[in-house]
């Protein structure tokens, strides 16, 4: 895990003057206190510059967050299905899970609508 990383204050200042005062995600000012978001995450190189910085609101900050998190999750599954570092969740018959079409049925029952 990556340690997060903080904006500075001067950048902070600045990429809030760069904007206005308005989210740089959907134009509108942030209702309550604003936020800062990395452009490029530090998981992925990001750093703290006014370049990789964005102003904007809670709103949008926690969809952008929400949506590179679930990429990232779908990226690692992906990557360790790959390299075989994943083990399936249930495999046929193993151990005392097995699934019914391994095991002996015996005699099968009619349905008939009453029972």
């Amino acid at each position: 895990m990556t340690k997060r990383l903080e904006f500075t204050r001067k950048t902070k200042a600045e990429r809030a003057l760069h904007a206005g005062g308005l989210c740089e995600y959907c134009g509108l000012k942030p209702k309550g206190a604003a936020e800062y978001d990395h452009v490029k995450e530090a998981a992925d190189g990001g750093d703290n510059s006014f370049e990789n910085c964005r102003f904007s609101c809670r709103e949008c900050h926690i969809r952008k967050t929400n949506h590179y998190v679930k990429e990232r999750r779908k990226h690692e599954r992906v990557r360790d299905k790959a390299n075989g570092s994943l083990k399936p969740r249930y495999r046929m018959g193993s151990g005392n899970n097995q699934h019914s079409a391994t095991r002996p049925v015996g005699k099968l029952r009619e349905f008939t609508g009453a029972e």
